[in-house]
């Protein structure tokens, strides 16, 4: 992509100059030139500038991408509830996280994670929350009242409820094991498995699902 962007700069430069040469001759030589004929040439400068700059804005923009472009990790469980808090209060954060328990016991907490990443042009945000209930019953039937469908994972024959999914990289859904009552908890927000380094088990991988 950056030789592209080098090339297509290069040509448009190449051109834009021929054409302004060969008017400053025109000029100089006297011509009859009309306004008509200026009013085309400046316009075609003026399309070619502008390409010229979008391309170096595309240029400089993937260069910054790339500087902030850096995964942000916490499994600090201790700040579990300060980070859903950021969560809920933060407006680039498509969902206010409902469906996470707001208070937990620390003692029953499998696993937690929290990613973040800020680009150029948006922000990916994951959280997921591994528990263990003494009764999961309950939990359930809370989950199953505000989910839009219900799929199973082939591999691990966990049954997922989908909260939400936008179709555009942000979905919202929970993991229920009923053998050894655990519920996972996660919330993607345009990352992908291959972005953070967890167990992929917390990502859902729509062709593995029944």
């Amino acid at each position: 992509m950056k030789y592209v962007l080098i090339i297509v700069s290069i040509i448009v430069i190449i051109i834009t100059l021929v054409l302004y040469f060969k008017l400053c001759k025109e000029i100089k030589n006297n011509e009859q030139i009309s306004r008509d004929y200026l009013v085309k040439k400046v316009n075609s400068f003026s399309v070619l500038l502008f390409i010229l700059f979008i391309m170096t804005l595309i240029s400089v923009g993937s260069n910054i991408y790339r500087t902030i472009n850096t995964v942000n990790a916490n499994n600090d469980i201790n700040k579990y509830e300060y980070y859903l808090n950021e969560y809920i209060k933060n407006d680039d954060v498509h969902s206010r996280l409902e469906y996470f328990p707001k208070e937990i016991d620390k003692d029953k907490v499998l696993a937690f994670g929290e990613f973040n990443r800020s680009r150029l042009f948006d922000a990916a945000y994951f959280i997921y929350l591994d528990y263990q209930y003494d009764d999961i019953a309950s939990e359930i039937d809370k989950i199953t009242d505000i989910s839009i469908k219900t799929v199973t994972n082939k591999d691990s024959n966990d049954t997922i409820y989908v909260i939400s999914d936008d179709g555009k990289g942000t979905m919202e859904y929970v993991l229920v094991n009923d053998n050894d009552n655990t519920v996972i908890y996660v919330f993607n927000q345009l990352f992908k498995s291959k972005d953070i380094d967890i167990d992929e088990k917390y990502f859902i991988e729509w062709n593995n699902m029944i």
